[in-house]
């Protein structure tokens, strides 16, 4: 399913716009599959927004901006048409996105952002398809993630806030700290001038840029810190969690807000929510597993098993 859904966005990012109006181009893809060929898309034009600065066209980021005004009008005229339930579905999930987009470039002509190595655009979700690798990326600030194809659906999106995009910073930095791919068990394959770097010196970056984007985007409070002493605090409660579950996966993320399954979505990846209340122990879980019936068991132990032997494939037969 995973190659299937590669091979799709691909062509779908090659096709862009291709004879046909954004509008039309989106009723020939699933809706997972147009809202990342025009991130990608987004991200190229805002990019070449900026390159068009650097050479001394100044109109560049205004004109960019109408033009997104424009494209957030057509969806708005195909939405009150007269089409299928599932197309009004897919342009309100694709209005969704293109508003937040909108905002930013709207947020640059306001503030005069001009260089791509800007932080406002730097934090952004930015989409590339690395040709070295065939892939899709998700980079944020030193975070790079491979896009994981999941199917979603026409499952919705999360309206995209201010708040929402610092939770999305945070989550992404963690993960950059990690260096792995939520939900895939491998590490990111994709890094950038790293190679002449150590172990540690790496680490550092990381810590230092999380560290200042707290500072900068969170609280103002002279009680927060962010400094030395709250770095040691969250070694020292890393540790001690390390020491109490050594065989504890460190890439996993227990957090269950909607926030977190909706940077899920933006990323492809299947995001489970599991009821980590007080009220949740084994004898629930088994009357939700018997109530499935045994065949779900079985699987359930199956796929437990696999997970333990680290099977990258299994067969799950008939009991």
């Amino acid at each position: 399913m995973r190659k299937t859904n590669r091979l799709i966005t691909k062509e779908a990012i090659f096709y862009y716009c291709y004879q046909k109006t954004r509008a039309e181009w989106m009723l020939d893809y699933q809706g997972m599959v147009c809202l990342a060929a025009s991130q990608v898309w987004w991200t190229w034009e805002t990019e070449d927004v900026f390159r068009k600065l650097k050479v001394g066209i100044k109109t560049a980021l205004k004109d960019y901006a109408k033009k997104m005004h424009m494209q957030i009008d057509q969806l708005v005229v195909k939405v009150r048409s007269n089409i299928k339930k599932n197309d009004r579905k897919k342009y309100n999930t694709a209005l969704i996105v293109d508003v937040h987009a909108r905002d930013i470039i709207d947020s640059f002509v306001r503030d005069s952002i001009m260089d791509e190595k800007e932080f406002e655009w730097e934090s952004q979700l930015r989409f590339y398809w690395v040709r070295d690798f065939d892939e899709l990326y998700i980079k944020q600030c030193t975070g790079s993630f491979l896009y994981g194809y999941e199917y979603m659906g026409l499952n919705g999106r999360l309206v995209i806030t201010p708040l929402t995009d610092r939770i999305y910073l945070t989550l992404t930095q963690v993960g950059a700290i990690n260096e792995s791919r939520w939900g895939t068990g491998g590490s990111c394959r994709y890094r950038e001038d790293r190679n002449h770097q150590g172990p540690g010196q790496v680490l550092a970056k990381k810590m230092t840029v999380l560290y200042k984007l707290a500072r900068e985007q969170l609280s103002k409070q002279f009680h927060y810190d962010f400094g030395l002493r709250a770095l040691k605090s969250v070694l020292v409660m890393a540790g001690e969690l390390k020491r109490n579950a050594q065989d504890l996966d460190e890439c996993k993320d227990t957090m269950t807000t909607e926030t977190t399954k909706d940077l899920a979505k933006a990323l492809g990846l299947l995001c489970v929510v599991t009821n980590c209340g007080e009220g949740m122990d084994y004898k629930v879980r088994n009357k939700t597993v018997t109530r499935c019936g045994e065949g779900v068991d079985y699987k359930l132990q199956l796929i437990r098993q696999a997970l333990v032997l680290k099977l990258t494939h299994f067969q799950v037969g008939l009991r």
